[in-house]
Formats: C-alpha cells, structure tokens, sequence
C-alpha cells in the first residue's frame, strides 16, 4: 500500500458523513432539552407552582366555615358544585372517626342520602372545653383538607353558668 492510499484512508475515517453529523446534532439538542426541563422544573418547584395542578372535582367541598361554636356543639358548612350526599364524621383521637353527623337540612336524623351543594352539619350533645377532629364526607370520599388547607380541630367553649 502506498503512503497516498494510507493517508487516504486516515481522512475517510475522519471524514464527517451526513448520518454522523445529524446524529450528532440531535444528540447534542435532546442534551440540551433535558438540561433545559430539568432546571425549569427545579425553579417552578422552588417557586411553589405545580406543574399538574390536582383536578378538582364536583364533589370536592369548598368554602368550608366552622361557627356557632358553644360547649356542647359546632356548626360546620360548605359547598359542593353539585348536589351530593354529605356529612361528618368527628371524634376525640384525629387517628379514630367514629361518630356521624348529617346534614341539617336533610329533615331526618342519620339520612346519609340526602343531596344538597350547600352543607350545614351541627355536631351536637360535646363535652365543653374540648377539642373534636373531624372529616368531612362527601359523595362517600373523606376530606381533611378543603382547597388545599387543612381542616383545623375544634375547641368547645367552656360551659357557661
């Protein structure tokens, strides 16, 4: 083999080919993509904006208000934006939920069936000076938290004479 041939040869290995450079393109801009969603991901988290927001569903309760608080009950009121089945289920220990409360407006005592957008649940016959945790029931799903708060315990008063 002649030296022509040899050097020949060395330059067609480094001989940049269309499929090498296209290669090599894509390559170097999917590098970059990801370096780029990586640290745009990192500053939205940091700045606490979610990326896929939680949906909201029509059930989901809203606008949630606690008052008439007295010593042996509380009043607790929401929204839905449809009408579904809702209540409370309350107690002592926040690990344990063993007592119901219905809807105000549901006309019965213990009517689980009762449909509505605007939910009103008094809690009665509590201990005074005492502090109830309570879940809200809606569409048969268990919330503690409504529009991304959570749903803070409560206090009865002190029992007045």
């Amino acid at each position: 083999m002649n030296p022509e041939d040899e050097i020949e040869k060395v330059f067609e290995r480094r001989r940049l080919t269309p499929t090498t450079t296209l290669g090599r393109f894509f390559t170097f801009f999917f590098s970059s993509f990801i370096i780029f969603a990586i640290f745009s991901s990192l500053v939205l988290l940091q700045q606490g904006i979610k990326l896929f927001p939680k949906a909201k569903t029509s059930y989901e309760p809203k606008e949630v208000q606690i008052s008439e608080v007295k010593s042996d009950s509380f009043k607790i009121t929401w929204t839905t934006s449809t009408s579904v089945e809702g209540y409370l289920k309350y107690e002592l220990d926040p690990k344990d939920y063993n007592n119901l409360a219905f809807d105000d407006n549901s006309g019965e005592k213990n009517q689980t069936n009762f449909k509505t957008k605007n939910h009103s649940v008094t809690v009665r016959n509590l201990l005074p000076r005492t502090t109830y945790y309570f879940k809200i029931v809606s569409d048969g799903k268990e919330f503690q938290e409504s529009e991304g708060k959570l749903l803070l315990p409560v206090k009865t008063l002190e029992e007045s004479n």
